[in-house]
């Protein structure tokens, strides 16, 4: 039994470290389409969709990607400026 408790803790330990070390690894798995967008490398990118598409998770992870310099679907530019705009939110009654 402590064997079995010690691995627990082992892999616990370790899904914590992967977490901190890289947030959306464990979390963030693209379709085949975010992909191929993470992929393309125009200086403009216009992310549309229809709803519960997959845009924000997106669109937030290229940003991070960006950000943080990592080369994970394609090189990332550097230097580089990231502008992240989003649309208002809308209330329906």
């Amino acid at each position: 039994m402590p064997t079995e408790l010690t691995n627990y803790k082992e892999i616990e330990y370790e899904l914590r470290r992967r977490e901190h070390e890289d947030p959306l690894g464990l979390t963030y798995k693209p379709y085949a389409m975010q992909q191929q967008c993470h992929r393309d490398r125009h200086s403009t990118l216009l992310v549309v969709g229809g709803n519960r598409s997959g845009k924000t998770w997106f669109a937030v992870a290229e940003a991070l990607y960006y950000c943080l310099g990592r080369a994970v679907w394609a090189d990332v530019p550097r230097p580089c400026i990231v502008w992240y705009v989003s649309g208002p939110l809308q209330e329906r009654f």
